[in-house]
């Protein structure tokens, strides 16, 4: 009987085992169900549509998904990484190692298009290589969710020697990264998507430390640039900036916004410049080649010149236009200073470009956010411009708002991030009309600064709060108005609303659209 009880329960424990094996696979199948929407009808034949309903207004779930290209002024109404993994594996690339430190969020759909929307809050390397295996499950897809750094960096490029067999090139390993950050562990080829300087300078000294060519592509707004470094003898990216740019010019796609097509073409050419690399084709945007692109009206110009494949040409894709420019080196005399290889002069004399390795500059990695004086991030920078006593929380400018002191508060983000959402009591300047001294602006800051006075019932100064959408501009444009005070307007006390539309949005109005 003993031994009869213990089968009987051996039986059901693996029917049990079963039915939950099912119910997971049930519970999958449902949601695949719900996110492809298998509801949608087949049509057999012609038949009349109803009219699409216009939209008065967009929801604020809209607003956050489209956001990156609603910042746009020609629009008003975007992932270099995604579109080139996908051509890759649809090639059949052997090994695409994918790495990316970010999470998928609801405006990386309208441009990173392996993310659903079900796979929002998923590591983005996780939900692009679950996406290439069910375009290619012969390729073998790496994710990697980490950052990478000076500290790793060198040592995981230098694992794998370069392959000098160029038709050995393909059937070996190739590294590209999905939307930020660039990975590489045991490839060939690099293929740097990302979206701030401090990691290009990372990247471009790891290959040229390492003898890896390096294929990098850039998006914002309009425009793309295509450039292939260290290929050949060809200069790299420190070769053509050999000193960072200041980090308050730097605009990426966060704050400036991008349009969701752009980056899917620059993707595709940069998935064709890798395959090229690859197959030992001749590469166009090597070296001299370097690309611009912008989408308003497409063409595409070239020089006639007998050094068809070589040397410094970097494709410039604009909306307007797209045109295939020549860059000069940082020196016109044969070197470069700061840049990690100097220019072979005889080459140089001959109107080629070419680098050499005897004396580099740069013979090991650093830390580049330091070099840079940013971060390694996409994400909307923070800056600090203004001491405590300039600046107020959105928690203390809202107790002043029901308090009903007199004041004026000035809304200095681009027009067109006006009318995707603003405060209903905000004065609306842009701070470039500050900054140029606008005639029209100036004249209606000082109409409204006048009107504040009078409440005032004083001769103190009007108080002047400021807001943008992250904390950035409104600091800026503080540091215009305390010029601007007592000479060109009435003095005014300015104070800049720490974090701005987006922190009021998070901590006091929670239906308050964010962007």
């Amino acid at each position: 009987m003993e031994p009869e009880i213990l089968r009987l329960k051996e039986q059901l424990l693996e029917r049990e085992n079963e039915i939950s094996a099912l119910k997971d696979k049930l519970a999958q199948l449902q949601t695949l169900n719900q996110s492809n929407n298998l509801s949608i009808g087949l049509q057999d034949k012609v038949t009349a549509l109803a009219p699409l309903k216009a939209k008065a207004s967009l929801s604020n779930e809209e607003i956050m998904r489209y956001s990156r290209q609603l910042l746009l002024p020609e629009l008003g109404v975007q992932g270099l990484g995604c579109p080139l993994a996908q051509y890759l594996a649809a090639a059949g690339i052997g090994r695409l190692g994918l790495l990316d430190y970010d999470e998928v969020e609801l405006n990386n759909l309208h441009r990173q298009v392996l993310h659903r929307e079900d796979t929002r809050g998923q590591p983005k390397a996780l939900s692009a290589a679950q996406a290439i295996k069910r375009l290619n499950s012969a390729v073998e897809c790496v994710p990697y969710h980490l950052k990478l750094s000076h500290e790793n960096a060198l040592q995981l490029v230098q694992q794998y020697p370069p392959c000098k067999n160029k038709k050995v090139l393909y059937k070996r390993r190739l590294a590209l990264h999905v939307s930020l950050t660039p990975f590489l562990h045991t490839y060939d080829i690099v293929a740097d998507c990302s979206d701030n300087v401090p990691t290009r300078y990372l990247v471009n000294d790891a290959c040229v430390l390492s003898g890896k060519p390096l294929v990098s592509a850039s998006a914002l707004r309009m425009e793309g640039q295509l450039t292939v470094y260290n290929y050949q003898g060809g200069p790299c990216y420190r070769c053509l900036y050999p000193v960072p740019p200041p980090p308050e010019t730097v605009t990426n796609c966060s704050d400036g916004g991008v349009l969701g097509v752009v980056p899917g073409i620059m993707g595709c050419l940069q998935a064709l410049e890798v395959l090229k690399i690859a197959s030992g084709q001749q590469c166009i945007f090597y070296s001299q080649a370097f690309m611009l692109f912008h989408p308003t009206s497409l063409r595409l110009v070239t020089q006639a010149s007998p050094i068809y494949f070589c040397t410094n040409k970097c494709l410039l894709f604009k909306t307007a236009g797209m045109t295939a420019s020549f860059l000069r080196p940082a020196a016109a005399d044969g070197g470069r200073p700061g840049g990690s290889v100097p220019l072979d002069p005889a080459a140089a004399a001959a109107g080629g470009v070419r680098c050499v390795r005897e004396s580099p500059t740069v013979t090991a990695l650093q830390d580049y956010e330091q070099f840079c004086g940013s971060a390694a991030t996409d994400k909307c920078r923070r800056l600090c411009l203004l001491s405590k006593e300039e600046r107020v929380s959105v928690k203390e400018y809202k107790e002043i708002v029901d308090e009903g002191t007199p004041h004026l508060l000035l809304d200095v983000r681009p027009l067109v991030e006006v009318d995707i959402c603003h405060l209903p009591f905000s004065l609306p300047i842009p701070l470039a009309s500050l900054e140029d001294r606008k005639t029209e602006h100036i004249q209606l800051l000082k109409e409204r600064i006048a009107e504040t006075k009078q409440k005032l019932n004083s001769e103190s100064c009007v108080p002047v709060y400021v807001i943008c959408k992250m904390g950035n501009d409104s600091q800026k444009a503080v540091q215009v108005l305390q010029r601007m005070s007592g000479s060109e307007v009435e003095p005014v006390s300015a104070k800049d609303i720490s974090g701005g539309l987006m922190a009021w949005a998070q901590k006091i109005d929670p239906s308050f659209p964010q962007y």
